[in-house]
């Protein structure tokens, strides 16, 4: 086990314990989410201290902007208990965000698409 694997999986516990006695279950994933964001943050220090990288920082700003928001507001909404077509309605529009960016990026292809679309589409079932 690495040194980053170890200080993620700690960071993780020191997080996650605290607001779960506090908050409870929704916070959880919320810590989480902190939490990988945080080791995800020193990973890419210590290992473009190793190797450098020249990413494209603004499509994954857009793309991890576009998540952290999203979750933000469902986990809102979800503590507010405000009604669940809401809080389904602000996920269907963060897919539609998240597909848009892909295909606006090129991470996502249109054949790719169609093919996902196609191996999710509802069968009918035949009933005996």
């Amino acid at each position: 086990m690495t040194t980053l694997f170890i200080l993620n999986i700690g960071l993780n516990v020191a997080l996650n314990i605290p607001l779960i006695i506090y908050y409870g279950a929704v916070w959880a994933s919320f810590a989480t989410m902190i939490a990988g964001l945080i080791s995800g943050i020193i990973g890419l220090v210590v290992s473009q201290h190793y190797y450098k990288i020249y990413y494209e920082w603004n499509k994954i700003a857009w793309i991890m902007g576009t998540f952290m928001i999203a979750s933000l507001i469902i986990a809102i909404i979800y503590i507010m208990q405000l009604p669940y077509m809401l809080s389904f309605s602000i996920e269907i529009l963060a897919l539609v965000i998240f597909i848009n960016l892909g295909l606006r990026y090129g991470i996502i292809y249109k054949k790719n698409f169609r093919e996902v679309k196609s191996a999710i589409r509802f069968r009918r079932v035949i009933k005996a």
